[in-house]
């Protein structure tokens, strides 16, 4: 548990910062938000936009003993390199100097993604590490590895960091559809596995994610990166789903290159709901290896699959 220090959340009303937010001991510690818009809580809220410059509320960065990063944007492409790159640097270069100037220790928990690593067929081993050479595939994943890059490089003596690198967050009141989409397809019996059904889904529970950082933030390990994924096969989570619905799971397996060719061939008349990113994802073998984190900080997931999903469906 987390004791006597003053908290900085940055992204408290998001899906990650919420369930954080809800987790800290509000009467053992000091919590500030960061936020664009007002919403109840019972913790203090600085009302600003990270993307605009406001070096008042920046001088207020170095009165906390430790900053979360939850921040980020999925969407605009503008506003993505804006809040990953531009305001991260302008934080971090400050933060820095006046980390040095008033000797004011400040630990930075920047919580990142594990897409940095890329989803095309880059990596020759399917195990990958933090040491692992990064590939991001994407503009979000290009912005969040320069994030991550500048706050390495903006660090010093007295500011220290932990990157945490969870691979796709779930939980009741996600963002992202997928589970929900899975589900209709299931349900539809619609769904057929592609090239196996051995393919690996990444996943971790949003509480999971919570408790990392937590103990990341509790931890006197410091300037380290942790990689954090569950690796399902994605035959377990979709005999989960059939069982919350009572159904048969599907069986039907079908080949990739036979899909991409169904694709070319009819996919400019009908909405497939398939491309090549989803593709890749559905025939993946990447497992993203969390054992870093759980020899340094004994960290251990602790949701389980069917509790998670089921929580996800009875929304």
């Amino acid at each position: 548990m987390l004791r006597n220090k003053k908290i900085l959340i940055l992204g408290g009303r998001g899906f990650v910062g919420k369930n954080l937010l809800s987790k800290i001991d509000h009467h053992e510690n000091s919590i500030t938000i960061v936020s664009r818009k007002y919403f109840l809580s019972n913790t203090d809220i600085i009302l600003n936009d990270l993307t605009l410059y406001n070096k008042k509320i920046m001088k207020l960065f170095s009165n906390f003993d430790v900053i979360f990063n939850c921040s980020g944007e999925t969407r605009n492409i503008k506003k993505m390199k804006n809040l990953h790159v531009n305001s991260q640097k302008k934080i971090i270069n400050y933060l820095s100097k006046e980390c040095i100037r008033k000797r004011k220790k400040v630990k930075w928990i920047q919580l990142s993604s594990i897409g940095v690593f890329g989803f095309d067929n880059f990596h020759k081993n399917n195990f990958i590490s933090e040491n692992t050479k990064k590939n991001p595939s994407n503009y979000y994943e290009k912005t969040k590895l320069q994030s991550e890059e500048i706050l390495i490089q903006g660090s010093n003596k007295y500011l220290e960091y932990i990157i945490l690198r969870p691979s796709t967050i779930y939980g009741k009141d996600m963002k992202s559809n997928f589970i929900q989409k899975l589900n209709y397809f299931i349900k539809k019996k619609l769904f057929f596995y592609i090239n196996s059904k051995d393919s690996i889904f990444n996943l971790i529970h949003v509480s999971d994610v919570v408790d990392a950082l937590i103990l990341c933030a509790k931890s006197n390990i410091k300037n380290q990166s942790f990689n954090l994924s569950c690796n399902y096969k994605i035959r377990e989570i979709v005999k989960v789903i059939c069982k919350h619905n009572k159904l048969k799971e599907p069986f039907l397996v079908i080949n990739e290159k036979m899909i991409k060719f169904i694709i070319k061939l009819f996919g400019k008349f009908f909405n497939l709901s398939l491309n090549e990113r989803i593709i890749k994802i559905l025939t993946s073998q990447k497992n993203f290896d969390s054992t870093k984190i759980k020899n340094l900080l004994k960290f251990e997931p602790k949701k389980k699959l069917y509790e998670g999903i089921t929580e996800v469906l009875n929304k």
